[in-house]
């Protein structure tokens, strides 16, 4: 067992942090609000710290103001850090900026430059696919614009394809600017309570106070949890994918069989009735996938996020506590590696695929309409794939670095 480092017993630093984007970027802003949470719950006991997630949904309310934008920021207050998302659509004008988000952006960075608050600024725009009939070309002009004008202003801004990138990318940067922040002088700064959440892993038994307790109190208990955590997710995942592969393979074999069974058909033409039986074959097996994919690319996505989240958090309770990091993290950058492979041969099987469905006029429309439908689906499912290979190198960087 490694030795751990006692928990802090100073009094607990309430750091806010105010999440500035678009309307259309819900999803994003609910995921910041969970990091938020996370981190609190893996390390706000030990550092001595809670974390206030600022939106104006949850921390504004109607008032009166010369602008409706004055009445938020008014209310909003001080805060420690700015994050600032941003899609395809950059919003609405304030009567001052050209949307909300500009103008939060711009009085972030202002008081960063002139006062130190808020101490930390950090953006990020998707670089998500999206159809060109949901891109508005106006919005989307004035957000490049915007993103020429964030990278002048000095802000090292990040680009992000789907959540799970983005949760890795966002972690990583509230931890490292927690601790900076934590290593300034907080006299002026209120005071909050250091009870925290139940860990979400443990949600369905909030009852089972005893096990809540030990995990507030014993963070290498925690850390094995989240480790736990981890596999099983990813086992859920490899699950999935393997299940996936085999729908692929069967496809690919129907095919065949039918190949076959044409050219036998064109010497014997009384083969032909095999023939419509091995074709219809190929039509459901090619219908079931292309179902099957249409259906678990999202439980996929999110068992994945899961997996990297809980990797993530454990190895960030143990850098900070324990003297065998090195030992801890080498098992986990395995896993990874081996994670990252599997997911790898799988996407270059189905870009391989794709593109081996010739045209049969012989077989009718039928055939023509799912050939390009299953060749797309491919495309995307490999890229979709590669986004998450991306994802792992991201966080094998993060977790693979010494413990300082």
């Amino acid at each position: 067992m490694s030795e751990t480092r006692p928990l802090k017993e100073t009094h607990v630093r309430n750091v806010r942090v105010f999440i500035s984007s678009p309307g259309d970027m819900v999803l994003e802003r609910d995921l910041v609000v969970k990091i938020c949470q996370d981190i609190e719950q893996d390390l706000g006991n030990i550092l001595g710290f809670r974390i206030d997630p600022i939106r104006w949904e949850t921390h504004a309310n109607s008032a009166v103001a010369e602008r409706s934008q004055e009445a938020i920021t008014k209310q909003i207050g001080r805060y420690d850090i700015y994050l600032g998302i941003m899609g395809y659509y950059f919003g609405s004008a304030t009567g001052k900026f050209a949307s909300g988000t500009e103008e939060e952006f711009n009085d972030a960075l202002i008081g960063h430059q002139t006062k130190s608050v808020p101490k930390m600024v950090q953006f990020y725009f998707s670089d998500a696919a999206i159809r060109p009939d949901e891109l508005d070309n106006n919005q989307y002009a004035k957000v490049k614009q915007f993103k020429r004008e964030v990278g002048a202003a000095g802000v090292f801004y990040r680009n992000f394809q789907d959540l799970p990138k983005l949760e890795v990318l966002i972690r990583q940067a509230l931890l490292n600017d927690i601790h900076s922040i934590l290593s300034i002088s907080c006299d002026d700064v209120p005071e909050a309570t250091s009870e925290g959440p139940v860990y979400s892993e443990l949600k369905p038994y909030s009852h089972l106070k005893n096990l809540e307790e030990l995990l507030v109190n014993d963070h290498e208990v925690a850390v094995q949890l989240l480790a736990r955590s981890a596999v099983e997710y990813i086992e859920v995942y490899v699950s999935d994918l393997s299940e996936t592969t085999a729908k692929l393979v069967k496809f690919t074999k129907a095919m065949t069989d039918a190949g076959k069974e044409a050219e036998a058909a064109k010497k014997n033409p009384q083969k032909a009735k095999y023939l419509l039986k091995k074709v219809n074959a190929v039509f459901d097996s090619m219908e079931s996938f292309i179902d099957h994919v249409f259906q678990i690319v999202q439980p996929l996505e999110d068992n994945f996020g899961r997996s990297l989240s809980s990797f993530q958090r454990a190895a960030s309770i143990q850098r900070l506590l324990a003297d065998d990091y090195d030992t801890f993290i080498k098992p986990v950058i395995e896993a990874l590696d081996q994670l990252r492979g599997q997911i790898e041969q799988s996407s270059t099987a189905s870009r391989r695929t794709s593109s081996t469905f010739p045209p049969i006029e012989a077989l009718g429309a039928r055939w023509e309409v799912n050939r390009k439908i299953l060749a797309a689906v491919l495309e995307d499912f490999a890229d979709f794939q590669d986004r998450m290979v991306s994802s792992i190198d991201t966080v094998k960087g993060i977790v693979s670095e010494s413990k300082p």
